[in-house]
């Protein structure tokens, strides 16, 4: 199991290791690494089936052929070696990592500016608060304050830039 994350806190990779990940790599990362895990988790895979010892399967010694390999590994290596190529072609357009952790509501918020909306129409969007005849939609000025503190938390000064920024990070989909 391989996680594959923006979140590279200390509690954020324990938690993922205590979730069962066996590898767990933080946005950015270096498709070639990934790369050599996968290749590394196959070698290891393809030695237990066989009986043989991961080392020696590393470093050459065993025939890597078919003979002792399932049909449900075959596919596993042919689905990975499809990843790997997917990787490689597009290992350019990996997002930038990213300290700043947003909330639900900032990321509702953040979602709605990238697709263009003012702070009334995003107000508007917002999910409602309360009960029976006390629903009360988020205010303009709450909406405005959300988007300042993302402009703090993120370093940018405008919409415009903090559009860029979560495209960047990834946050949103270009």
């Amino acid at each position: 199991i391989l996680f594959l994350t923006a979140k590279g806190m200390t509690q954020d990779r324990v938690a993922g290791y205590r979730a069962g990940a066996d590898v767990y790599l933080t946005k950015p990362f270096d498709p070639n690494e990934l790369l050599s895990i996968v290749d590394n988790v196959i070698r290891r895979r393809e030695a237990m089936e066989q009986g043989t010892s991961a080392i020696t399967m590393m470093s050459g010694d065993v025939d890597g052929g078919d003979s002792g390999t399932s049909n449900s590994l075959r596919t596993l290596k042919n689905d990975l070696e499809e990843l790997k190529q997917l990787m490689k072609d597009n290992s350019q357009k990996v997002v930038k990592k990213t300290n700043v952790v947003l909330d639900t509501t900032e990321r509702r918020v953040l979602n709605l500016l990238c697709d263009g909306y003012t702070s009334a129409e995003i107000a508007e969007r917002m999910p409602k608060r309360g009960t029976g005849l006390n629903v009360k939609s988020m205010s303009v000025t709450r909406i405005q304050q959300i988007i300042q503190k993302m402009y703090d938390a993120t370093g940018t000064g405008s919409r415009t830039e903090l559009v860029r920024w979560a495209v960047m990070t990834g946050y949103v989909r270009h």
